[in-house]
């Protein structure tokens, strides 16, 4: 699958998406319509990993040491789950203040 997500972008969980780790697992819930997303212990681990700070290509990085995988699986696994969850605005795009336009 060809992906158009840049792996040098910045994302975090919107807030209208609280989440709750349980036994391994992560569940988001979205707060407007009740619909609730489930990930398994490796898509919950690469969720807390979006803090806005870390960039997708650190957490494909950092994916590839705690799970010992080759780095093109998991890069091919990462942007499949983070599609849709872009597109539904689950994960948002953190704007650095070098994007911003000027006032």
């Amino acid at each position: 699958m060809s992906h158009t997500i840049d792996i040098h972008g910045v994302f975090v969980v919107s807030e209208r998406f609280p989440s709750r780790v349980i036994e391994n697992e992560m569940v988001l819930v979205q707060s407007d319509d009740r619909e609730v997303l489930h990930f398994n212990q490796t898509a919950a681990w690469q969720i807390q990993q979006l803090d806005g700070c870390r960039s997708l290509a650190d957490i494909i990085d950092l994916s590839v040491e705690r799970f010992d995988a080759e780095r093109e699986i998991i890069a091919a696994d990462l942007l499949d789950m983070m599609e849709p969850l872009i597109r539904g605005g689950v994960v948002v795009p953190v704007v650095t203040s070098d994007e911003r336009s000027p006032e």
